[in-house]
């Protein structure tokens, strides 16, 4: 049996995996649940961390492939600004236009430049009360700043590293090594947070802030370090068990959406810690899977695709087809019910063909450059 391609069966035409698209539907989905405040979701913020964990796992694998020097790391960022800004610019002005017609009491335009500025998880922003309209970009902020720094701290890890990667297998093991450093700073991070949360620390502080939720970057970093290492030394590419770890991972992921509770002080940590492993246990799951797994397949189905495939333009959109429901019915009301995810997704799958598609076609087409082997990353959440 042959592994799956980068985590899944390849899309016809595509560089992307089917299957890790399934993985961002059920990312959003949580995230979409919990704003609507089911009580079957009252976890479903973690779905911001399964986020952040495939994309730490995706950006890394690009970096190890294609990142060689300082004009590589240029790139990158210019590469990630085509593919996340223009639907962030698209989507801001949606939600200041939206925000004066129906009269939110926030200020627009400093809400509306701390979301494009990328620095809405930072303690001065909460003092502007910017809604949820705005508030939903701290999630970008806090993405776009790890990754000016993680290329960086990558490169540096492999010039430190350099000696262990002389002999055989050495490039193996120095990629081992990278990832420990990974789960070293990540435990480390935790703790951190634990401190915090046990001494009554404010919640924004502690989950919005660079050194909060979104050290959760550093298991996917480290477990896209762990493949490259496991590849390097011509490792078996396909785990016969692979469905099975893929099951208790997404059960893992179930609990964690359903039963989640972050005002539980310390203990709201431990949902956090949870879906971070099992979100990385169902990656690895998937770039091993052989091709007859039925898990694979099942997340990489068409309708779970391509909800994955919208799944940022309906995180940024969500909240405005939100508040625009609410002018026809309040929460809970049948015709709220009826009228809130359809209106989302309708607005998502306009952002997403009209804005997101157009913007990296464009961008192929100026730099004439293939898309990566490994499939391109979206965040957010």
């Amino acid at each position: 049996m042959t592994a799956l391609p980068v985590g899944g069966e390849k899309q016809r035409g595509s560089t992307r995996s089917a299957p890790l698209d399934g993985i961002r539907a059920l990312a959003v989905v949580a995230v979409v649940a919990f704003h609507a405040h089911y009580p079957w979701a009252v976890g479903g913020y973690v779905g911001v961390d399964v986020f952040f964990v495939l994309s730490g796992y995706l950006i890394t694998g690009v970096l190890l492939s294609t990142h060689r020097s300082w004009w590589g790391y240029r790139q990158f960022l210019v590469r990630r600004a085509v593919r996340l800004v223009p639907a962030l610019v698209v989507a801001t002005c949606g939600a200041a236009t939206v925000a004066v017609l129906t009269e939110v009491p926030a200020p627009v335009g400093r809400c509306s430049a701390v979301s494009l500025g990328y620095v809405m998880n930072l303690p001065f922003a909460e003092s502007l009360d910017c809604t949820a309209l705005w508030h939903i970009t701290w999630s970008l902020a806090a993405e776009q700043q790890f990754y000016v720094v993680w290329p960086l701290v990558l490169a540096a890890l492999a010039l430190l590293l350099r000696r262990a990667r002389s002999g055989r297998g050495g490039r193996g093991r120095g990629l081992a090594l990278a990832a420990g450093f990974c789960a070293l700073a990540y435990g480390a991070g935790a703790l951190w947070q634990l401190a915090l949360r046990s001494a009554g620390e404010d919640t924004a502080r502690v989950d919005f802030s660079p050194d909060g939720r979104s050290l959760v970057l550093l298991v996917g970093c480290g477990l896209a370090l762990l493949v490259a290492a496991r590849r390097a030394r011509r490792r078996p590419r396909t785990l016969r068990r692979a469905d099975g770890v893929a099951v208790l991972s997404l059960l893992a992921l179930g609990w964690c959406i359903t039963t989640g509770d972050l005002t539980a002080a310390p203990w709201g940590l431990v949902p956090l810690l949870v879906s971070g492993v099992a979100t990385a246990g169902l990656i690895w799951a998937l770039v091993h899977a052989p091709a007859t797994s039925r898990v694979a397949r099942a997340l990489g189905a068409g309708p779970v695709a391509w909800l994955g495939r919208v799944s940022y333009s309906l995180y940024l959109w969500h909240e405005i087809a939100y508040r625009l429901v609410e002018q026809v019915g309040p929460r809970g009301s049948l015709s709220a019910e009826l009228l809130r995810f359809p209106l989302a997704l309708s607005l998502a799958a306009a952002s997403y063909y009209g804005v997101e598609l157009p913007a990296q076609r464009w961008w192929q087409r100026r730099t004439e450059e293939p898309e990566p082997a490994v499939e391109r990353e979206r965040v957010s959440a």
